[in-house]
């Protein structure tokens, strides 16, 4: 395995552009590696969604109506120069019909 697909969180955001596809397997062993965390990190803030940059909630809410566009997740990507990395609460089924 290549050193870009174990460290997700230190690939540049031009890399990722590059070529997206090389890095899928990789979104998924993060979330496997790190959501227990990422969800320890929202629940303390009362968050139901994050964006990750390079290891860190760069952004977040506790609206789900505020959960960034593609292009906007894109830019803060950009801006932090790592892959963007979103991630919301799982929610059941009466809660998103309230």
């Amino acid at each position: 395995m290549s050193k870009r697909r174990c460290c997700i969180e230190q690939v540049t955001f031009r890399d990722y552009t590059t070529n997206p596809a090389e890095y899928t397997i990789a979104f998924g062993n993060y979330w496997k590696l790190h959501g227990s965390e990422i969800t320890a990190e929202m629940e303390r803030h009362g968050y139901v969604w994050v964006v990750i940059c390079g290891g860190q909630i760069i952004s977040g809410s506790r609206r789900m109506d505020e959960f960034p566009s593609e292009e906007q997740i894109a830019e803060l990507g950009r801006r932090h120069n790592r892959i963007p990395l979103a991630y919301s609460k799982a929610f059941a089924p009466e809660e998103v019909l309230a």
